[in-house]
């Protein structure tokens, strides 16, 4: 999902790009027209740029996470495995901020406990090299596949109509659940928590 968020971002920064065209081109075209009113133009141009600026800038920061969000308060969360990851592409923010998008093979189960297997794409903190095996919650709607996003521990740790969903799994003596730890950090970070305390500790000492 986050490679198709990222495609749609980019084609509204070129539909942005071609009204700012179609708004220059018609003030040269009409010039005569727009005598003694050029000023207003103006104006009414800015205001259209900045308010295009903000709602662009809202969905590239908000857009998977209202998302991620909207789905976990339906109930569509699922425990995953990771079995195989893989690093395919690297991607900017109009801000300049780098993030990588990374492929993750992923078993799951779905609330009847049915085995399945599903793919998804994930942002990730541009400098995670590999991503360890392991369980993960993630969003999953069956009438969707596409729309998937691993999600933060803390968030699920606030939403208590996902509290069930949890213990359901966890009650599941079948499932031997290896947890790991997933945050976010300029992109997501998904270790285990052995390297998280490990990590936490240097940082402690560094202080």
């Amino acid at each position: 999902m986050q490679f198709r968020i990222y495609q749609r971002l980019n084609q509204l920064l070129v539909a942005m790009a071609l009204s700012d065209i179609v708004i220059i081109v018609y003030a040269v075209l009409n010039l005569n027209a727009l005598q003694g009113k050029i000023l207003t133009y103006f104006i009414i141009a800015l205001i259209y740029n900045i308010a295009c600026f903000l709602i662009f800038k809202m969905l590239e920061n908000n857009w998977d996470k209202r998302l991620m969000q909207k789905m976990a308060m339906k109930g569509h969360m699922v425990l995953a495995h990771i079995n195989k990851t893989e690093k395919f592409m690297s991607i900017k923010e109009s801000s300049g901020v780098h993030y990588n998008l990374w492929r993750f093979d992923v078993t799951y189960w779905d609330h009847e406990m049915v085995k399945r297997e599903g793919v998804l794409v994930e942002k990730l903190n541009p400098l995670v090299e590999s991503v360890p095996q392991g369980h993960v919650y993630i969003t999953n709607d069956e009438k969707k596949p596409l729309k998937r996003f691993i999600m933060q521990n803390f968030v699920i740790g606030n939403l208590p109509n996902l509290i069930p969903i949890v213990a359901k799994y966890e009650n599941n003596k079948t499932l031997k659940i290896k947890y790991l730890n997933v945050y976010y950090n300029g992109g997501l970070i998904i270790e285990t928590y052995k390297e998280s305390l490990k990590e936490a500790s240097k940082q402690k000492a560094a202080n």
